[in-house]
């Protein structure tokens, strides 16, 4: 028996699909450093340590708004999201 070597998808399909499995992955990697590496807990930590080593004593809740202004720009980013996605011309 030939079988025959038939594409079934066509390129533009194959485009779009590898296009959504990476734009996935950026999702997903973005979400695990939100999470993580930039998350509250993590940045007052960082900010603890620093003063400490400066000698300088601030407690969690005088830490808690340096926090937030460094999260600030991370979060303006997910505020424009709603407009870009049901932007009209």
């Amino acid at each position: 028996m030939k079988m025959e070597n038939k594409n079934q998808f066509t390129v533009i399909h194959r485009i779009l699909h590898w296009s959504v499995a990476l734009l996935m992955s950026i999702l997903f990697i973005t979400g695990f450093l939100r999470m993580y590496w930039m998350s509250k807990k993590t940045i007052i930590d960082t900010v603890e340590t620093e003063m400490q080593s400066h000698n300088i004593s601030l407690e969690k809740g005088q830490i808690i708004p340096i926090v937030k202004s460094i999260q600030k720009p991370m979060w303006n980013g997910m505020n424009m999201l709603p407009t870009l996605c049901f932007w009209h011309s």
